[in-house]
């Protein structure tokens, strides 16, 4: 019990901003998904691909700008892949629109199919990998683009000091 707590407190040091970052690298996710679709269309390959890169650029953007900023200090590797992981479970929750558009996208592709019915044994095993591969990418990209520390700025007006 006493060790989940301390996970806890973890993973949500640095209080309300911490906890900030989940619902804005949700933001990313949803605009990177949209963005992604938008040059899928425009490209034309229907594919998962595109919005999936989207996505984690874009959350891995909006997560680093919460690393480093305000008094928040800067994530670590440990801390980043922490970030990711607890991440990629929130996204298993919110890409129902992702999964709806590729299922969408990919009807006339199974014959006779409907809705969900392109999900195969192969296909979900791919997404798995691909879950994987993000959240490492994720955490790769937020080590990478979090702010570092500041070390030596000085606060004062020129000429108000020695």
């Amino acid at each position: 019990m006493t060790e989940d707590l301390e996970d806890e407190e973890e993973l949500f040091a640095g209080g309300w901003l911490a906890i900030a970052r989940y619902p804005a690298m949700l933001g990313g996710t949803l605009g990177g998904q949209v963005v992604g679709i938008l040059i899928d269309t425009t490209v034309g390959t229907r594919d998962l691909w595109i919005p999936l890169t989207c996505s984690v650029v874009l959350e891995a953007v909006v997560g680093a700008r919460f690393g480093g900023k305000n008094g928040l200090p800067r994530l670590d590797r440990t801390q980043c892949l922490r970030v990711s992981s607890t991440y990629s479970l929130v996204l298993l929750v919110v890409s129902a629109p992702l999964l709806v558009w590729i299922g969408a996208s990919h009807m006339d592709a199974v014959p006779g199919g409907v809705g969900l019915s392109f999900l195969t044994p192969v296909r979900a095993a791919v997404a798995i990998v691909a879950l994987a591969l993000a959240t490492a990418v994720r955490a790769a990209l937020l080590f990478a683009l979090a702010r570092p520390r500041s070390t030596s700025r000085s606060t004062s007006l020129p000429g108000s000091g020695p």
